[in-house]
């Protein structure tokens, strides 16, 4: 699958992963609220998801190549589904290193360039606080 376009992704990756749980805890004893963390690993030209909001805040971290996200305002649950949205959007593109935060409820989508990409969500769940 991840040949023909599909993203693989590592749920909950601070579970598994050292550098993983060290990043979640330290966020968590910063903050006071959940932390979750999923690894993204994007094939060149594909794309996860089309255009959504989630219910909690998040960090992507970029950590190789490059992604380009679609930002766009706040979705109004009270208007149309997520798939005719038609607010305002900008495209922004992340680097190895760079880091977009991403507020509950704001419309986004991301696609891969020319080439692999792998990057974090750290998920604030702030929501329910």
């Amino acid at each position: 699958a991840f040949l023909q376009g599909y993203s693989m992704v590592v749920n909950s990756l601070h579970l598994w992963s050292d550098p993983g749980a060290v990043l979640a805890r330290e966020l968590y004893e910063s903050i006071g609220l959940p932390v979750d963390v999923y690894m993204y690993l994007t094939p060149p030209h594909s794309q996860s998801y089309t255009l959504h909001c989630d219910v909690m805040d998040a960090f992507m971290v970029q950590l190789s190549g490059s992604k380009t996200w679609r930002v766009c305002e706040e979705r109004n649950y009270r208007s149309a589904p997520a798939s005719e949205y038609k607010g305002k959007c900008q495209d922004v593109t992340l680097r190895g290193g760079d880091v977009l935060y991403l507020p509950f409820n704001m419309m986004h989508h991301a696609v891969t360039t020319d080439e692999l990409s792998s990057h974090l969500t750290v998920n604030i769940d702030r929501q329910y606080y």
